[in-house]
């Protein structure tokens, strides 16, 4: 076999291939062999004919296209190898038609491979970072969320002395709501339960029901805040109608080790209080992390601005992203084709917009790998197997299930991927020279938020008086 390199671009090399026609022409008795399995001729029974006389019969043209799907893939592996080329993808560069196969004579055709970019990356050690900002009290959150988990817990007992509403009792209502005149959207709702806490509702709201007895229809208006979020209730002089349909108090359970039982994942209050603490915890070092490496990954893409990226890895990132959308879309009843024609944009139009991220991804996957190699970062099994018995733990799995799931849907490579890209931003951080006061805050999404599972999810603590 001979192997001609022609450049195409950086990331796109051709391979000019002459293979002997000794080679080809095995690969051609086994495609013979194959299709004369498949066929019948006369004097012959199916799957009997000689592959010789097929071959005869039909000319070598006629068994050409599955012929080079096997050539070519064969011996494009063996000349990429043979180049020390670095391939992403590889396709036939001169079209089928084109290519001349004479029995006893050698084959020529071109193949294209896309390849990853040669480039230099320095200056990684010793990047110059922005300080997180800090102002979280990990203590404070963790007491709110087992309030928020004793709030959820709680029992409501309907109030039986005679008397009105008090603040910290829950109301029962049907309400509705107006804006001179008009439904405000979602501004009604049947059995509505509501804390009569002010935190929970505007300034004011809660003065309009307190001493008022269920049975009663309570009418007012309130004028909403200039900086409410809902633009159209903003300033606004809002009518109130209100039912009262029953008036209860909430009988919140102990705080002991009972109550830690009863979450079903701890067997006292101090382990209770300690898991909460480390979920936080570890929550504020994923935000701190993730804070620097948004800071990591521009400085370094800088580099990187004049690298070419092969098509392959850039359209792979596209593909990603439209496949993310169309999950969104289908969790929203909708369809990537209604989402497009709502927009009025093309699907076209649409990966031209996102184009430009897509070849920022692609460099610095490209990035990551090279900081990889030049500082031989890998992943050995016990990373593998430490990763998957922590998820295994916080799943409440056995290790080897999670392991097996794992093998079968082929997420180990993905998990050795992300798992070396860890290392290196771990390797960057470590190295980096962090400033104490940083000029920005850290982005709202970066803040730890409460543990979903464990959250107070009591539709009375609302904290606005209009359904959604």
């Amino acid at each position: 076999m001979k192997v001609e390199v022609v450049e195409k671009s950086p990331v796109e090399k051709i391979l000019e291939i002459e293979v002997e026609s000794e080679r080809y022409e095995k690969i051609l008795q086994k495609v013979a062999k194959k299709a004369a399995g498949e066929i019948s001729m006369p004097g012959f029974r199916k799957g009997k004919v000689p592959p010789a006389l097929l071959i005869r019969k039909v000319g070598i043209d006629g068994l050409k296209h599955d012929l080079l799907d096997q050539l070519i893939p064969e011996v494009t592996i063996e000349a990429v190898k043979e180049k020390n080329l670095n391939p992403v993808n590889f396709n036939p560069y001169t079209h089928y038609h084109n290519i001349n196969l004479e029995l006893g004579k050698p084959v020529k055709f071109a193949v294209m491979v896309e390849v990853k970019p040669e480039f230099q990356l320095t200056g990684y050690m010793g990047l110059k970072l922005k300080a997180f900002k800090e102002d979280y009290n990990i203590d404070e959150m963790t007491e709110q969320q087992i309030i928020n988990t004793r709030e959820q817990a709680g029992e409501m007992s309907p109030i039986e002395e005679e008397r009105g509403a008090l603040r910290g009792d829950v109301m029962l209502v049907d309400f509705h709501s107006t804006n001179n005149g008009e439904d405000v959207p979602g501004g009604h709702a049947h059995d509505y339960y509501m804390t009569l806490e002010d935190k929970n509702f505007i300034p004011g709201f809660v003065d309009h029901l307190v001493g008022h007895k269920s049975g009663e229809h309570v009418k007012f208006t309130i004028k909403f805040p200039e900086d409410y979020f809902n633009k159209d209730m903003a300033g606004h002089d809002i009518d109130f109608e209100i039912d009262i349909k029953g008036i209860f108090k909430k009988e919140l359970p102990e705080l002991d080790d009972e109550f830690a039982k009863s979450t079903g994942k701890y067997q006292t209050l101090e382990e209770m209080k300690a898991g909460i603490r480390k979920r936080f915890q570890d929550r504020m070092d994923e935000s701190r992390k993730n804070f620097l490496v948004q800071q990591i990954i521009p400085q370094m893409l800088e580099q990187m601005k004049d690298v070419q990226v092969p098509p392959t890895l850039v359209n792979y990132q596209l593909d990603r992203f439209k496949g993310n959308l169309e999950e969104q879309l289908k969790n929203m009843n909708t369809t990537l084709e209604e989402h497009l024609k709502q927009q009025n944009i093309t699907l076209e139009q649409m990966m031209k917009k996102m184009r430009p991220e897509a070849v920022e991804l692609a460099k610095t996957e490209l990035m990551l790998e090279k900081i990889a190699q030049l500082e031989n970062i890998s992943v050995s099994q016990e990373d593998i197997d430490a990763e998957i018995r922590k998820r295994a733990d916080e799943l409440g799995q056995k290790f080897e299930i999670i392991k097996k799931y794992m093998e079968r849907d082929n997420y180990l490579a993905y998990l050795r991927y992300t798992l070396k890209n860890h290392k290196v931003y771990d390797l960057l951080i470590a190295n980096a020279i962090i400033e104490d006061t940083p000029e920005e805050e850290p982005a709202k999404d970066e803040i730890p938020e409460e543990d979903p599972e464990e959250e107070s999810v009591d539709e009375t603590s609302a904290e606005e008086p209009v359904a959604e």
